[in-house]
């Protein structure tokens, strides 16, 4: 159980982060 909770909790970081990066230029050249 604990390498699945690894993974969800990598999952979920690289989601947020990726989230983030791609969020910022989008919002950056909208402007």
């Amino acid at each position: 159980m604990s390498v699945l909770d690894d993974i969800k909790a990598l999952a979920g970081g690289f989601g947020v982060t990726l989230r983030h990066m791609l969020r910022r230029p989008v919002t950056i050249q909208y402007p």
